[in-house]
């Protein structure tokens, strides 16, 4: 059997992620709607398409994106500025310089929020940790 060589795609040019994070802050009401009945779903497909086909018309580095391609970028994306937020307020201690950020973070950040669950996290939730003996029998 012989193996398809896949080549990688080119990388996202700045035009791309600012054009991506302008794209996604235009359709966030739709691209974060909780509901995940058909409509809605539906909706969420038609918007990352729409988003999808202004990149691609835009592009400056003429490849053609899947709506995978630029969901997943915009999932590294989130995750690159959540994982900033976080260097930033537990930065350690002992001087030196502050740590290296994104310069797509801010501006992410910004679109949710500082105090959005996204770079937050969820109160009283620890999914790793089994509740205490005591909280059990006080359920009963």
């Amino acid at each position: 059997m012989m193996e398809e060589n896949r080549k990688r795609k080119v990388n996202f040019t700045d035009v791309e992620i600012r054009k991506l994070i302008e794209l996604y802050s235009e359709n966030k009401t739709a691209l974060t709607a909780k509901q995940s009945n058909v409509v809605t779903n539906k909706t969420k497909q038609e918007t990352w398409r729409f988003i999808m086909e202004s990149l691609n018309s835009c592009s400056d580095s003429g490849c053609h994106r899947t709506d995978g391609d630029i969901k997943k970028k915009w999932k590294d994306l989130l995750s690159r500025a959540n994982k900033d937020v976080s260097s930033l307020k537990h930065h350690p201690t002992g001087g030196g310089p502050p740590p290296k950020t994104s310069p797509y973070s801010d501006i992410i950040v910004a679109i949710f929020g500082e105090d959005s669950p996204a770079f937050l996290g969820l109160d009283g939730v620890d999914s790793g940790c089994p509740q205490p003996p005591e909280q059990l029998e006080e359920g009963m």
